[in-house]
């Protein structure tokens, strides 16, 4: 039973950049382009972290044209020109940014999760693992994870397993790859074994609404009442307008 999910390999791609740029804000003399394209990154990220995409759209382009040699700041001008489905601008900008530092663990796992996006599956595991491996990388289990997920998104399951298994090596808490496990078992019909790594996230109340619709679906399919209810009743009460409560109301109406 294939699983209803959004687009993944976002918040993955994510989390490790944005523990690993400079976001020091603080008012400085500024002196010279450069020092303004990172002070405009820098604010740029602030918004991004604050889901203000339009203020962080105009930092990420201010700060390319004032300093136009940075990876990440075109790579992160990027990832916002496609949230704003600004898809060539998008393009333009991964492009150059990979260009610019082929070997940046940061931007390699940008760009992968852009290309699994774009449904590129081998392309986008080539740069997941060129992060991954990179020693200079500090979170190696986000390229992992990204990698496992665009596996499993093209059903190729011994890979997905491969490469989450990975991602837990190196960090056994590592949410993301807890979620995408759960993701490979529930497809592969295993829902012990998912049901196991969606508890590893934590309490219904604790977790995002992806992984609410995940557990009510694998109560569901073993027809466990209680953690059904468990389910459905967190998620409709944190999350009333999202995506995965439109999609429980339909599986409920429709039984499918």
């Amino acid at each position: 039973m294939k699983l209803y999910i959004r687009p993944l390999l976002l918040a993955g791609a994510l989390l490790s950049v944005l523990g690993c740029v400079n976001t020091d804000t603080k008012k400085a003399p500024i002196s010279s382009p450069t020092e303004a394209a990172a002070a405009n990154f820098a604010l740029g990220v602030e918004y991004f972290r604050k889901n203000k995409l339009i203020e962080a759209y105009d930092k990420f382009k201010r700060s390319v044209m004032q300093d136009d040699t940075k990876s990440q700041a075109h790579a992160f001008l990027a990832l916002v020109s496609e949230q704003l489905e600004q898809t060539e601008e998008a393009r333009e900008h991964y492009v150059k940014a990979i260009k610019l530092d082929a070997k940046d663990p940061v931007v390699q796992n940008m760009y992968g999760a852009y290309l699994c996006r774009q449904g590129e599956a081998e392309k986008a595991e080539k740069h997941f693992l060129q992060a991954a491996n990179n020693r200079f990388y500090g979170t190696p289990e986000a390229a992992f994870t990204n990698a496992g997920a665009c596996a499993l998104k093209v059903q190729s399951y011994t890979k997905a397993l491969e490469y989450l298994d990975k991602a837990l090596k190196f960090d056994p808490n590592y949410q993301l790859a807890l979620w995408q496990m759960a993701n490979l078992h529930y497809e592969q019909d295993r829902d012990l074994q998912a049901r196991a790594f969606l508890e590893r996230l934590g309490q219904p109340q604790q977790l995002p609404p992806e992984a609410l619709l995940l557990g009510y679906q694998i109560a569901r399919r073993s027809n466990s009442q209680p953690r059904m209810e468990n389910y459905r009743s967190v998620l409709k009460q944190r999350y009333p307008d999202s995506t995965e409560t439109t999609r429980l109301l339909e599986i409920e109406r429709n039984g499918g």
